[in-house]
């Protein structure tokens, strides 16, 4: 092997596999030439300081190691750990598959892109997916199909009419067979009708059960079960 020391200023430095290195200022190179005459082995200084060394495998593929000095240097292929840094330019496309809390990283990764008007809502300690923040659904008769998720609370409106008939009617609301709101009719004339508007709120949990209306006598009639989910 033959050792050469060469100063460079404002010119490419070409190595071996094609690849070049811009070299921006005064720079000296010392490395080693091998029997066909490509440099082997190359080590980089500038103002007096060893900047980097590149062994022969590096110098053939054009990568570059980290830097001897008090940081490392970037490379577009290599796996690297950035801290303390801030990135501020609107030019840059920052694109990762999670997000850090205070006590875990949080996936978001597996989430299907968001359309408009969704939030990013935790599904757990660790993952998080794009949520639309309320929907809604009407049925019209007595049962009502109601299907949530943890977390997730519900807004429930039946209204209709009744005719009670001469004597004072209890209508129910249940959610899985458990009372959630009772409206109370007057006694009256056997066709006089009247309208009723029934609300509830809660957090039922994960599951799926029927919402009914039901009535202690009399006639029900126009009865619309509305529920809003609300995905807090």
């Amino acid at each position: 092997m033959k050792k050469i020391l060469i100063l460079l200023a404002f010119i490419p430095f070409v190595m071996a596999g094609n690849s070049a290195l811009a070299l921006t200022r005064d720079v000296s190179i010392e490395g080693q030439l091998d029997a066909t005459g490509n440099m082997s082995a190359a080590s980089f200084f500038g103002n007096g300081s060893n900047i980097t060394s590149l062994d022969a495998g590096q110098v053939a593929s054009g990568t570059m190691p980290d830097a001897r000095l008090s940081s490392n240097v970037v490379t577009p292929d290599a796996i690297q750990a950035f801290t303390s840094k801030t990135i501020t330019a609107a030019s840059n496309t920052v694109a990762a598959n999670s997000l850090k809390s205070a006590t875990t990283i949080v996936s978001v990764d597996a989430a299907a892109a968001p359309i408009a008007g969704q939030y990013l809502r935790a599904s757990g300690g660790t993952a998080a997916g794009w949520q639309i923040p309320a929907t809604s659904e009407t049925t019209a008769g007595t049962t009502a199909s109601l299907t949530t998720t943890a977390n997730q609370r519900v807004v429930v409106w039946v209204k209709g009419d009744v005719i009670p008939g001469t004597t004072a009617q209890t209508i129910t609301v249940a959610y899985n067979s458990v009372t959630k709101a009772i409206w109370l009719t007057s006694a009256a004339a056997a066709t006089t009708r009247f309208p009723f508007a029934i609300m509830y709120t809660e957090v039922p949990g994960a599951g799926t059960y029927n919402i009914t209306v039901t009535t202690t006598g009399g006639t029900m009639a126009n009865i619309k079960i509305t529920v809003l989910k609300l995905n807090l």
